[in-house]
């Protein structure tokens, strides 16, 4: 063996990257053929060992350590990238770099309790094209950064797969397109990109499913209404499951029946997503009772026999839809031993096919050659169909080796008409075998596979594959025989590359770029444009392409070769092995709308309305979209013609961005000039007025009026004489002694953030004067019995000098009865024990207000209950229900009890309005016991008047019939009919011609031979306790025989 070649050096960054975090890449033909890779150490030294002789360009990739993305020789592609040669076994030093810290993005992820901050991820997307650029995990305490990213805009999604919150765009977004873009400078630390995620709606049930299914092999998964994945969840041991995270709308629910063994279901009980019934959920609400009960499928089942050397755990076996040849409904694998199982397939038609796979046995069909003369098995759901065995041959071969740059090239065998029949792999020294084949003559594909290889595909015996299937040698195959030598040497392939560019001649990056032939071929060669445009496929063989361009979610559509937009006008490129093939893509340039810079109208003030003004845009109508920035970050809901700024804007500049857009044109947007920073607001003001008598010990209130934009804070300043009152910043005052002879007033001033404070000062008051003269105070007295329910009366005396306001208040112990401030007081149950007191309070201008109490009441005492003597209602008859009528309680409401007793001793649990004697009642009277209750009363019982002695109860009868035929030696049976109430006991007595027959006591008899030619009958007399018997005897039979 030959030692390969090393690449080695040593990587230096600036502070903030981690140099772990790094690591080097060696690439052949583009940026995907990765010949050999190598971590960086801690001091920033790499080494990259066993590379082939060749030449090779190296990728120093960021990966998380906040560096960005470089090339060797300090280039930012592998187009520009220089390319380093090694030869056999040469240790190639010094291949050194200097790395750039990128621009990061960070900040605190919130979310509802119960969920795991850990689990959530940040992904950044370009703002522009909706690209993915990276992603970044979230730590336990909801802090993330984003780090290594290149200056530009980007939209941040904060993801909350499967963690109970629902996904959201930065800032409080729900999409990509409504999402707010973040703008990065070289290098910039951008911090404060914050998110408060909220809980997701889920929907839980339980499943139900017969013996024999596996409920841990059921999924039930949530539907969108346009038949989307929205959210799923595995299904319980216990039955339960629970989808979490589901935005609000509208749902259907599949319970997947999977490899459990039972059949698919939808809610409720449906067949289909078209019948299924949906469900609704609002933001955050947790559905219930979303159940299902499955129901098990058909089994089908059998046993695969083959000769010595087939390997049958790598067959399966296929089961079609009778009707639907073209793909099989569901696969099984085969044991080791032949036997297969397949379970939880729906009532229908099936045909059933071996699949050799790589065991080296022929496919076969169960029952014929193949699906059109294949038996048709029917099969019923919850039922089982065994025995359907296959005894399976041994196959030709196909062997060979591929020789090429790599190892593990696919390989693919054909039929006459293109369609595939085996495929494999080659192994590591490139050798492969195609076992199983029938006889026949067969093609052979190598390396007919799809996406970045750098190798050509060809048919055996060096036929590009481009050619086609029906330009390949055919490869004769007979059963038991390998077809060896039938192998191949891969070169690399040709090349196309070119630049890709947008409608604006601009380079388009970061798309896909792909190549294939027009005649069907499974055969795709893929590529992406690098930030300059540019790209290069590799793999081609010798023949015509079409070239497309897939820009994915850009609005610019497919591109194909020839600049046109659809596949059927592109042009062939013509492709030649060894040589590269130059192909530029443009698409085609578009009228640009006319875009005047907007200008801004207005004063830049808190409070104060801006107006955009668009100027002329064409050719119109153009459909105009605004944002506003304040220091160039986009204003949350700022999106109108006028913006009005808020506190927040003060001293920062303002920006609108008009955004233009038409059918046809590019989207275009034009920002304008800042404006001066913006000014603190002015506050709309009002002069304050005084209310209240300007003397001594009176309370003035100051009224500040409607000042605006509300709200606005207040701030008091009271005024003697325009001096200020040390103290008097409340929006009362009452003047004192010292204040007498002055005029006072009050200054109102006005704070509200983003807005400058204002002062103003109301007109004065007259003079203050001295405090009147005493009221004349009789104190209070109580009338009425201090009792629960009662009414007390407040006699308040005669006040002077009249009129004098007066007030009342009510007191328990001492303490104010809220709501009791009326001359009068109904005492509430609260109140029981405690003595009442009233305090009156008298008013009068220019008098100093005075209060008085009375003398407490006695303690209050318990409330007395009107209660009536209840009365029974109905007879007093076993089995008879009797009914109490309570009468009118008082006061309402009151908790009444009932207790019914037989002979004066209560019957346990007779405790309801209503009460139906038993048999052990009878001959006793009954009565009735009904307790009222009610807080703050004396709980009171009555008793009603007995009953008269109860009677024995009255059964229900029947006539009964008798069955049988009336000859001697034949049974006959009497048949009671239905006697209440059950149960009742029966007795019985047979009669000829009306005369008991002696000993005939049970419930059949047989007649004799004395009783020929009379008439059968049989009285039933029916028997229960507490009730009087009751004889009923049947209609006579015809004349015994």
């Amino acid at each position: 063996m030959v030692k390969g070649a090393t690449i080695s050096g040593s990587v230096s960054a600036p502070a903030g990257v981690d140099l772990s975090r790094l690591w080097i890449g060696a690439y052949t033909d583009n940026e995907w053929s990765s010949a050999g890779s190598a971590v960086v150490a801690s001091d920033g030294s790499y080494k990259i060992s066993g590379l082939p002789a060749g030449s090779y360009k190296l990728k120093f990739s960021g990966s998380g350590s906040g560096a960005l993305e470089q090339w060797y020789n300090n280039a930012d592609t592998f187009e520009t990238a220089t390319a380093v040669e090694v030869a056999d076994g040469q240790n190639l030093t010094g291949i050194n770099a200097t790395l750039v810290k990128g621009a990061s993005i960070s900040g605190t992820i919130t979310a509802p309790a119960g969920v795991d901050l850990s689990q959530l991820s940040v992904i950044v997307y370009t703002a522009v094209g909706n690209n993915w650029v990276t992603s970044a995990t979230v730590a336990a305490d909801g802090s993330y950064e984003v780090a290594g990213l290149e200056s530009g805009s980007y939209k941040l999604e904060f993801d909350g797969w499967e963690t109970g919150v629902l996904t959201q765009w930065y800032n409080n977004a729900t999409s990509f397109a409504t999402a707010t873009a973040v703008t990065l400078a070289v290098g910039q630390d951008l911090t404060g990109i914050n998110a408060s995620l909220i809980k997701g709606a889920t929907i839980s049930g339980t499943v139900i499913a017969p013996v024999g299914v596996t409920l841990s092999e059921v999924a039930v998964i949530a539907k969108t209404a346009s038949n989307e994945w929205a959210g799923s969840a595995s299904v319980g041991p216990d039955g339960s499951y629970k989808i979490s995270g589901l935005p609000a709308g509208s749902y259907k629910v599949e319970f997947s029946g999977r490899w459990s063994g039972a059949l698919d279901q939808w809610y409720n009980n449906k067949t289909s997503f078209e019948t299924a019934t949906p469900v609704s959920l609002t933001t955050g609400q947790d559905l219930t009772g979303i159940n299902a009960t499955l129901v098990k499928g058909a089994t089908l089942s059998g046993k695969v026999t083959a000769p010595a050397g087939i390997a049958l755990q790598e067959s399966g076996v296929l089961i079609f839809r009778s009707d639907a040849p073209a793909q099989a409904a569901f696969s099984v694998p085969v044991s080791p031993e032949g036997s297969y199982k397949a379970i939880g397939l729906p009532s229908g038609s099936y045909k059933v096919r071996f699949d050799g796979g790589s065991s080296g046995a022929m496919d076969q069909w169960f029952g014929g050659t193949s699906f059109s003369d294949a038996s048709a098995l029917s099969l019923t759901a919850g039922s089982g169909r065994t025995g359907i065995d296959f005894s399976v041959q041994t196959g030709g071969a196909i062997s060979g080796k591929v020789a090429g740059a790599k190892s593990f090239y696919p390989v693919s065998v054909l039929d006459a008409a293109g369609g595939l029949v085996r495929n494999t792999y080659s192994g590591v020294d490139g050798s492969y075998s195609i076992k199983g084949l029938a006889s026949g003559t067969y093609k052979v594909a190598f390396n007919r596979s799809s996406g970045f290889t750098t190798e050509e595909a060809q048919f055996y015996l060096n036929k590009p594959e481009s050619a086609g299937p029906a330009q390949a040698t055919g490869v004769p195959v007979q059963v038991g025989q390998t077809t060896s030598n039938v192998g191949a040497t891969l070169g690399t392939g040709a090349k196309i590359s070119g630049t890709v560019l947008d409608k604006a001649g601009n380079p388009l990056p970061n798309v896909m770029v792909q190549a294939y032939t027009p005649d069907g071929s499974l055969v795709t060669r893929s590529t992406g444009t690098d930030s300059l445009g540019k790209y290069t496929i590799s793999g081609t063989t010798t023949g015509k392409y079409i070239v497309r361009v897939l820009p994915f979610e850009s609005p610019l559509g497919d591109l194909y070769s020839g600049n046109v937009t659809s596949e059927a006008n592109a042009s062939l490129v013509t492709s030649t092995s060894g040589s590269t093939t130059t192909l530029n893509l443009s698409y085609a340039a578009v009228a640009e709308l006319t875009a005047p810079v907007p200008t801004i109208s207005g004063t830049a003030r808190v409070g104060v309305t801006l107006t955009a003004n668009p100027g002329t845009w064409g050719p119109a109508p153009v459909a105009l979209a605004y944002q506003w920035k304040a220091n160039g970050v986009a204003i949350a809901g700022a999106t109108a013609a006028t913006y009005t700024p808020g506190s927040t804007t003060v001293g920062k500049t303002i920006t609108v961005t008009v955004t233009g857009t038409k059918a046809g044109y590019p989207t275009a947007a034009k920002t304008s000039a800042a404006t001066a920073a913006v000014l603190a607001g002015t506050l709309t003001t009002a002069v304050p007025t005084i209310s209240g008598t300007a003397a001594v010990g009176q309370t003035l209130t100051a009224n500040p009026g409607a000042w605006g934009p509300a709200p606005v804070t207040f701030a008091y300043q009271w005024k003697a004489n325009g001096t200020a009152i040390a103290g008097a910043t409340a929006s009362i005052y009452q003047p004192v002694a010292a204040d007498v002879g002055k005029t006072i007033t009050v200054t109102v001033t006005g704070k509200k953030a983003g807005y400058n404070w204002a002062s103003r000062t109301s007109t004065a008051t007259a003079a203050v004067v001295a405090a009147g003269g005493e009221l004349t105070a009789p104190v209070p007295t109580i009338s009425g019995t201090a009792k629960v329910g009662l009414t007390l009366t407040a006699n308040s005396g005669t006040w002077e000098p009249a009129p004098v306001a007066l007030s009342y208040q009510w007191k328990a112990n001492g303490v104010s009865i809220a709501g009791a401030t009326a001359s009068t007081h109904k005492l509430a149950s609260t109140t029981l024990g405690k003595t009442i007191t009233v305090t009156v309070t008298g008013t009068k201008d220019g008098y100093t207000t005075a209060a008085k109490t009375s003398a407490a009441t006695t303690a209050v005492v318990a409330g007395t209950l009107t209660a009536p003597v209840p009365t029974i209602s109905g007879t007093a008859k076993v089995g008879v229900a009797l009914t109490a009528s309570s009468g009118t309680w008082g006061p309402s409401p009151v908790a009444l009890a009932y207790q019914w007793k037989v002979d004066g001793v209560a019957v346990t649990g007779a405790t309801a309005p209503s009460y139906t004697p038993a048999a052990s009642d009878r001959g006793k009277t009954i009565t009735v016991t009904v307790s009222g209750s009610k807080p703050g009363y004396t709980s009171v019982s009555k008793t009603s008047a007995a009953t008269a002695a109860v009677l024995a109860g009255t059964l229900t009868t029947a006539v009964p019939t008798i069955t049988g035929t009336p000859a001697v030696g034949q049974a006959l049976t009497a048949n009671p009919g239905a006697w209440g109430p059950a149960p009742v006991t029966f007795a019985y007595q047979w009669k000829a011609n009306g005369l008991a027959i002696t000993g005939a006591t049970a419930g059949m008899y047989v007649p004799a031979s004395a009783d020929i030619g009379k008439t059968i009958t049989v009285t039933v007399t029916g028997r229960k306790a507490g009730y009087s018997w009751a004889s009923r005897t049947s209609a006579p039979t015809t004349a015994v025989k």
